[in-house]
């Protein structure tokens, strides 16, 4: 019996599964990197690839964070060690930027009017937006 087919038919079958399981394995070691040298931890808030929240969970297979609207992003944790991650909790302040849009030829009454809002927000605390 020849045993070339076969040989042939096993190599195709391991060079699909190396393909498939590929990036399991990328996840899998990249979990286990950021759980061993812990860049982020659960409760901590994050921005990475484009997404903004806490961490609610860290597995092998991705960094679950809940945004502030609610939505639940599992980050697939090759993604987040080979992109920029960024850690707001490190520091107590952000900076925002906000533009105000004014129909009022009063720019003085607009202006203090959101400086009356503004000064109602505590300067040193954080502000959580989960509902």
């Amino acid at each position: 019996m020849p045993i070339q087919p076969l040989l042939t038919a096993v190599i195709v079958i391991g060079v699909i599964l190396a393909l498939a399981l590929r990036g399991i394995a990328e996840n899998f070691a990249a979990g286990i990197v950021l759980q061993t040298r812990r860049p982020i931890e659960v409760g901590d808030e994050v921005d990475s690839l484009d997404y903004v929240g806490d961490v609610i969970e860290m597995n092998g297979r991705a960094v679950i964070i809940e945004t502030f609207d609610g939505r639940r992003v599992h980050l697939p944790n090759s993604e987040v060690l080979s992109n920029p991650l960024v850690k707001h909790t490190d520091r107590g302040a952000r900076r925002s930027d906000v533009e105000v849009r004014s129909r009022s030829r009063e720019f003085e009454h607009t202006l203090q009017d959101l400086a009356d809002v503004v000064a109602g927000f505590p300067v040193s605390s954080r502000r959580r937006h989960r509902s």
